[in-house]
């Protein structure tokens, strides 16, 4: 009976905390358009949070003297899903291949017995072209 009981827990704290599923979550558009040298380039990009709150979030743009950088859509908005738009934008100054990694997690508003880790982990390359 000891035995059983000892087992019994076990095998519920190994369910509440050894159940964790990842899950990719969907951002959009799927690739972004070219830049040309010289000319304002600004590109909006979504992150489906399903009703979650963006957790960690990570965008290094390389090179990171590219005239390019990342920003939320709406300054001004201040609540928790802020992040899930973000803007690329600037002014590119040389013909090169921009890369933009926007990675992070998200955390369920509700709890939850089992663990669902959503995560998002995006790779965009921008080429640059020359003026014409």
């Amino acid at each position: 009976m000891k035995i059983k009981t000892i087992l019994f827990i076990a095998a519920f704290v190994f369910f509440i905390t050894g159940c964790t599923f990842t899950e990719e979550v969907s951002m959009t558009p799927v690739s972004l358009p070219e830049a040309t040298v010289g000319k304002p380039y600004r590109v909006e990009v979504t992150i489906n949070t399903e009703g979650g709150i963006i957790g960690g979030f990570n965008a290094p743009v390389s090179p990171s003297n590219s005239g390019l950088g990342i920003d939320v859509c709406n300054p001004n908005d201040s609540t928790k899903n802020a992040l899930s738009c973000v803007v690329i934008q600037g002014v590119p100054k040389d013909t090169t291949q921009i890369t933009i990694n926007i990675s992070g997690n998200i955390i369920p508003e509700h709890g939850v017995i089992y663990k669902v880790r959503k995560v998002f982990d995006k790779t965009y390359i921008i080429q640059v072209k020359e003026a014409e």
